[in-house]
């Protein structure tokens, strides 16, 4: 193994400015206080294990890393990250940044727990266009599939905690990859949204448990849709402030394997209807479908697809294409159907 020798910190802030209500700096806790940088296969390798904040602010921990591994990729594209979380529960507070991945980057969390007590998404990219760093800046993105790349998350178990905004949401992406994650307890329309993301890998994957809140007010709250939504970069479909490049691109080559869905409305797939819009080359095969209230698979408006080999328990559809006149949009003003697959 080649070890490059550089340990940085990543940022000053995790260091010294880890502040609690009457301003006075926490104590140290037995353990490491820088995080070390090493070259390893071919990536640049960020392990946590053992940082002695990282119970302590979780989510800004990783806010920090992600966007140093940000940073660096927009310095030399050619540059590969890994993030090495060590297996354990972490809590992300209320009020906390999102945690917001670039490109060229895997999130290794393989035995982590996370605790969501934040109503807000955990999951989603880098800003396009972004503040200036170290001198360096994120152009505005120009859409299709082309503004983020070789995203990767492992192993984790997402509790959602019951709260109502969708946990994990990406677009414009090539190369997205969720193994082995499982994402629980959640009260949002989806669990996942992506749109136009091409050479989509989701494997072993968990979707479970999700409900209908009922608000203090005795009011029903969102309706769960999809556990794991695909759609098309249309702001009325799904907004998407970090990125937000509205052409109506849909995913591409998207491959769901070995997953299961359970305890759910609807299980994978899509809903939205624009005119000439197809959803491309998605592939859904030996996945468990268990307890689905509505549809297990929903494929409005796919094309070039494939569905085999999947186990359906105690599940009122299996599978759904029906174009549903409530679920049709616009096309949007910057849509480019003639490019779109």
């Amino acid at each position: 193994m080649k070890r490059l020798s550089e340990r940085v910190i990543v940022s000053a802030f995790i260091i010294f400015c880890m502040l609690f209500g009457n301003g006075s700096v926490r104590a140290a806790a037995a353990g490491r206080s820088t995080i070390p940088i090493y070259f390893s296969n071919g990536e640049y390798v960020y392990d946590l294990t053992g940082y002695e904040y990282l119970d302590t602010d979780f989510a800004f921990v990783m806010y920090k890393v992600l966007d140093d591994a940000w940073v660096r990729y927009l310095k030399d594209p050619s540059k590969y990250f890994r993030v090495i979380v060590p297996r354990g529960t972490y809590r992300i507070k209320e009020g906390s940044k999102s945690l917001r991945l670039g490109s060229n980057i895997t999130l290794d969390m393989t035995g982590v727990r996370i605790i969501s007590d934040d109503n807000d998404v955990i999951f989603q990219s880098k800003s396009r266009p972004g503040n200036k760093k170290d001198g360096v800046y994120a152009p505005a993105g120009t859409g299709r599939y082309d503004d983020y790349q070789n995203v990767r998350i492992i192993g984790c178990c997402l509790d959602v905690n019951n709260h109502t905004r969708v946990p994990v949401r990406f677009s414009h992406v090539t190369g997205l990859y969720l193994e082995n994650v499982a994402i629980v307890n959640c009260s949002a329309s989806h669990m996942v949204e992506i749109s136009a993301c091409r050479n989509v890998r989701v494997a072993g994957c968990t979707f479970m448990d999700s409900y209908r809140k009922v608000n203090s007010d005795g009011t029903e709250g969102v309706m769960p849709l999809e556990a794991f939504q695909i759609d098309a970069a249309n702001k009325e479909t799904m907004s998407y402030s970090k990125d937000p490049v509205y052409d109506d691109y849909p995913c591409d080559d998207v491959e769901v394997s070995f997953c299961t869905f359970l305890n759910l409305y609807r299980g994978f797939g899509s809903h939205t209807v624009i005119p000439g819009v197809y959803q491309n080359n998605i592939r859904v095969h030996h996945c468990r479908f268990e307890n689905i209230r509505n549809a297990a698979i929903m494929c409005s408006m796919w094309k070039n697809s494939n569905i085999y080999d999947n186990e359906y328990v105690n599940v009122v559809k299996t599978v759904d294409d029906t174009a549903y006149d409530w679920y049709y949009h616009e096309p949007s003003a910057k849509s480019d159907l003639a490019n779109a697959k």
